[in-house]
């Protein structure tokens, strides 16, 4: 069964998400679906109805500012990845988690997803993690045709030409809150990403979760050195990196996956079992034992 729900999330913003349950699950999961920067929840529906066969609810939600008007989006100018966005999913696992005390909570991150990890104050509650094609994007770690100088500087003159970020026309997804397009494209600018800031590389080595992280390296947006700086920002988890290959695999790029229902049982396994497999042998692991700095 699907619905549409309303979650209020730190600062009393209403977070819409859609609820998919199945009380004759045979697993006591729930699953919690973070999307990609501008991706609306609707396209992970197909993978949401898959993994609701063997949970008990999946739900899929936007963050605020995703298919917002334009209005909106300029009422919201203030709102920043770290805080605004990790307010949000929080809200969401809070909710799932009450709704469904006896049942382990998985994580699922896509892209900016997978950022949101070290922000969220509801951490402590997730038994695993997925990570599907994040990655660092550092300027030079980008493959996309619109190189990753040029984005932030675009971001800068959107916020005084528009009061909003027209990702759209970047061909990043769907337009955003000048605050959010802000903080990416600042970021892009470091090779640590993110963790150029000591508070938030703090943040990420106390991550000590499961964490598998999935790409395909067909991703238009990442190149290896952006995949493998997961291992680095999370050095204190158990973590893994699988990157596929697309040759064997066929296209998927950054957010193919979702659209691939014979790639599903790669997330069913890790979530479900805790099995990090090499689908069809497509596949190389690459782990970081030496815990050194990016």
């Amino acid at each position: 069964m699907e619905r549409n729900i309303q979650v209020k999330s730190k600062d009393g913003f209403l977070v819409n998400g859609s609820l998919f349950t199945n009380d004759e699950a045979p697993l006591k999961y729930i699953v919690v679906l973070a999307s990609a920067t501008g991706v609306p929840r609707q396209y992970y529906s197909q993978f949401a109805l898959h993994l609701v066969k063997s949970a008990k609810a999946v739900v899929t939600f936007d963050y605020r500012g995703i298919g917002s008007s334009i209005e909106e989006l300029k009422q919201l100018k203030d709102s920043i990845i770290r805080r605004e966005w990790a307010w949000d999913t929080d809200a969401v696992i809070a909710y799932l988690h009450n709704v469904y005390k006896d049942c382990k909570v998985l994580y699922i991150g896509n892209s900016v997803g997978g950022h949101l990890v070290p922000f969220l104050e509801t951490l402590p509650l997730l038994s695993r993690i997925l990570f599907l094609s994040v990655n660092s994007a550092y300027h030079q770690y980008l493959r996309s045709k619109y190189g990753g100088y040029l984005f932030y500087p675009a971001f800068i003159v959107h916020s005084y030409l528009y009061g909003y970020c027209k990702a759209s026309e970047l061909g990043l997804g769907k337009d955003l809150p000048i605050g959010i397009g802000l903080q990416w494209g600042y970021w892009s600018r470091f090779q640590k990403y993110m963790t150029h800031n000591p508070e938030t590389e703090r943040k990420c080595k106390n991550v000590k979760k499961q964490i598998h992280v999935v790409c395909f390296d067909d991703d238009e947006l990442a190149t290896k050195e952006g995949m493998t700086s997961n291992l680095y920002w999370f050095s204190n988890a158990d973590i893994k990196l699988m990157i596929y290959r697309s040759k064997d695999l066929g296209s998927v790029g950054h957010l193919g996956f979702f659209k691939l229902p014979e790639l599903f049982v790669i997330a069913d396994k890790w979530l479900f079992e805790g099995e990090r497999i090499n689908y069809k042998n497509a596949g190389d692991y690459i782990e970081i034992t030496e815990k050194s700095k990016l």
